[in-house]
């Protein structure tokens, strides 16, 4: 058996690193809490290759002292703590003293500093955590990192990092968290040499948020502030009339640091349940103000979970209220987001979009409207197959069916033979509309449709490239873009299926599906059709006649498959009159 021995500090450190240092994204998080705790009014981050190959990191704060050099890179050094007592009081970001040391075991790091009180700075640089060289430089008050080719002595962990593109992608997130916990703060972003934002530093959050996420999201924001058990809550929340596809619009800040924290997180989702369509989500940006001791954020190594003291009754109550607030703003007044130095002024209330010519309004659409040219052609070519022996048993459930009536404004009742039946108008109508629509993009006749007037839709600097590197699968869409500046697109033409808010909002739904899974058109496009199709069939609690119930009957006759609905739920249901005797008691279970 070995004997037991101390670990070396080096190789303690690269171990430590593993807990504190997972990507590029942890080390400019870790190094800009440290700048912004030194009281730096601007701070520029620059990155190359996803931040594998080069992190800058330079600030315009205190400094670090010459005679702390020997400490700058131990770990568990700290300028932020002392005694016990400064665990329940933390207002730093940074108070571990680990991030440093651990940075520094895993990569070739330069350090320029000067306090402004001394007329010269210093420059350090290490290697494997060992400093190698040191001497007087002429700089600037303030503090410059330079980290280069991270986890170059952790070839494991080199070779499983993410792709340039993921790792991009984490370090947006990560500047746009700082960039709206310190509104105060000047932050300048700078990748592979492209100026990605530069914010102002004055405070100003509705400049801010127009700057990361342009005119689209903005126009549809509204103000909030409360105080709820002693918690101040101010921020931002989108009204009824926008919502995305996933989550990553939800911002929650609590003593100016971003955190995640899923009580809090559900309750603010629970505010909007039945307000906007199942499965979307609210964009929020909220900040939470509290005293340091009734604040737990010791409880991970990134700091990016907290403990708030009775925290499940401040999540319910901030459901209740938030609710209750959002009822408010959407009834009587909205609030007003004037972005810094924005080329107009943008107002969450309502403009009724331009409706292209020819188009009917899909909101709620009725069976006759929908059936259309399109499906009759549809039908003649599904006629034979439909008549396969093979596939008889496909449809069979819908042939001479009674139609009893309607219940709950969104079952359809139907009898046949011993048996009744139940069909979930919403999800056969969409199916239909589905297949019909997947039929067109199979054979590439998703047509565009020109608009008269070219319509301006403000996005994000990410978003505006991630669709400038794609335009030619949004024109196999259907779709006739041109980008007009770092944040603006122009929409000229647009899929004839839809109205100009469908595409709209079919292109936001894009961008959600690609923040969290790897770009394939064939599937994005695909879950689009599907959420489109969703959104223009009829709808429940719908009262529809007996005329059109009798077109939904032969339109689920021409399906490929005509028993569920694009998500994979039934969209028929039989229950046998000897499960409604059971039911009664009529005979024995």
């Amino acid at each position: 058996m070995k004997r037991i021995q101390k670990m070396s500090p080096h190789l303690s450190n690269k171990i430590a690193a593993g807990e504190v240092i997972e990507s590029p994204a942890s080390v400019i998080k870790e190094l800009v809490e440290n700048s912004i705790d030194a009281g730096s009014k601007k701070i520029q981050v620059e990155v190359e290759t996803g931040g594998r190959g080069l992190i800058k990191i330079s600030d315009d704060g205190t400094g670090i002292h010459p005679e702390d050099i020997p400490l700058i890179f131990e770990r568990h050094a700290t300028s932020k703590i002392a005694r016990d007592e400064d665990l329940a009081q933390i207002d730093s970001l940074g108070f571990r003293g680990e991030a440093l040391a651990s940075i520094a075991a895993v990569s070739k790091v330069q350090l320029i500093s000067r306090v402004p009180a001394e007329k010269t700075g210093f420059k350090i640089q290490l290697l494997r955590g060992e400093m190698y060289h040191q001497e007087i430089v002429a700089a600037n008050p303030g503090t410059t990192l330079i980290i280069e080719d991270l986890f170059y002595n952790l070839p494991g962990r080199k070779k499983f990092l993410k792709s340039d593109k993921s790792l991009n992608q984490e370090l947006h997130g990560v500047m746009h968290h700082f960039a709206l916990s310190h509104p105060d703060i000047q932050f300048v972003y700078v990748n592979e040499g492209r100026l990605v934002f530069n914010t102002q530093g004055k405070g100003d959050i509705p400049g801010i948020l127009y700057t990361l996420y342009g005119r689209e999201l903005t126009e549809h924001l509204l103000a909030f502030e409360t105080v709820i058990s002693g918690v101040e809550v101010r921020g931002y929340a989108t009204d009824l009339g926008y919502y995305r596809g996933n989550r990553s619009l939800q911002y929650l800040f609590v003593n100016r640091r971003y955190v995640e924290n899923d009580i809090l997180l559900m309750a603010l989702n629970e505010a909007y349940r039945a307000l906007i369509p199942g499965h979307k989500f609210p964009v929020f940006f909220l900040y939470l103000t509290l005293e340091p001791g009734r604040l737990d954020v010791n409880i991970h190594p990134a700091k990016l979970m907290v403990k708030i003291d009775e925290e499940e009754a401040v999540a319910e109550e901030l459901s209740r209220t938030f609710r209750e607030e959002l009822y408010k703003k959407e009834s009587h007044s909205r609030a007003t987001v004037t972005p810094a130095k924005a080329p107009m002024t943008l107002t969450t209330d309502k403009v009724p979009s331009p409706q292209p010519p020819g188009l009917p309004d899909y909101d709620q659409l009725s069976l006759k409207e929908t059936r259309g040219q399109e499906a009759e052609r549809y039908a003649a070519e599904t006629v034979a197959a439909r008549n396969k022996p093979e596939d008889e048993d496909k449809y069979r459930v819908f042939r001479n069916l009674n139609y009893i009536g309607q219940v709950l404004g969104t079952y359809l009742i139907f009898e046949k033979e011993t048996s009744m039946f139940l069909i979930d108008q919403h999800a056969a109508h969409e199916k239909i509309l589905y297949e019909r629509f997947m039929k067109q993009y199979a054979r590439e006749a998703l047509d565009s449709q020109g608009l008269i007037t070219p319509e301006v839709m403000g996005l994000s600097a990410e978003e505006i490239a991630f669709i400038e590197e794609r335009l030619d699968d949004f024109t196999r869409f259907g779709y006739h873009l041109e980008i007009f500046g770092e944040k603006d697109l122009l929409i000229r033409g647009i899929p004839s299926l839809f109205t100009l808010d469908q595409a709209r909002t079919m292109i936001l739904e894009i961008l959600d599906n690609y923040r969290h899974k790897a770009y394939r058109y064939d599937q994005l496009t695909e879950e689009a059709i599907i959420q489109h199709a969703c959104k223009m069939a009829i709808k429940g609690n719908f009262s529809i006649e007996t005329p059109e119930v009798e077109v939904l009957l032969k339109d689920l006759t021409t399906l490929e498959d005509p028993l569920t609905c694009p998500h994979g739920r039934p969209l028929i249901v039989e229950v046998s009159g000897r499960e409604l005797e059971k039911i009664f008691f009529r005979i024995q279970r």
